[in-house]
């Protein structure tokens, strides 16, 4: 299952893929800035929410 992690501010993906990262690893990769929209973020101030998949035709 696939993990990303979008910026709150402009909806810009972070990161994206099956390797389970915390945000403070994905921030210290981007300078702790969106790369799309330059904003400063926290690894303190996010949240995680958890969407359904669907596989083939189900």
């Amino acid at each position: 299952m696939p993990l990303e992690i979008t910026c709150g501010s402009c909806g810009a993906s972070l990161y994206n893929g099956y390797e389970l990262k915390t945000a403070k690893e994905v921030l210290r990769t981007n300078q702790s800035k969106c790369r799309n929209c330059g904003k400063a973020l926290s690894d303190h101030d996010y949240a995680i929410g958890v969407l359904p998949f669907k596989m083939g035709n189900e």
